[in-house]
């Protein structure tokens, strides 16, 4: 059975390499994908470091529990870790925001970034 999933990603180090990479790494896992332009944005927590932020949307045959495991493991080959993302070096995040109709990160849907994305989706 097929899911209808929305993603968030974004990096502040080496940005436009680990979301190429991030990119690469999904296409086993999702299908139909489009993805909008890459958008640059402060950083959320004020910091002043630069994020880079793309949206995803696509199927996928994953659970959402599976899905939800292979993005901590891409975040993990990439680079993130506690330690580092303390330091405010975050390699690849990458946000569920949509599951089928299930929505997640409510927070995220509410900033700018999100909606400007989101738009360009639609």
């Amino acid at each position: 059975m097929k899911h209808n999933i929305i993603l968030l990603i974004g990096s502040n180090h080496k940005a436009e390499i680990n979301i190429e990479r991030a990119r690469e790494m999904l296409a086993k896992a999702m299908t139909d994908s489009k993805y909008t332009s890459v958008l640059e944005t402060p950083d959320v927590d004020g910091s002043g470091t630069r994020f880079l932020n793309v949206m995803a949307y696509g199927e996928t045959e994953y659970s959402y529990l599976s899905f939800r495991a292979f993005t901590k493991k891409i975040q993990t080959i990439l680079g993130r870790t506690r330690k580092r993302s303390s330091y405010g070096i975050i390699d690849i995040d990458i946000d569920i925001l949509m599951y089928d109709n299930q929505t997640y990160k409510e927070d995220d849907w509410m900033t700018d970034h999100v909606q400007q994305l989101v738009k360009e989706l639609s």
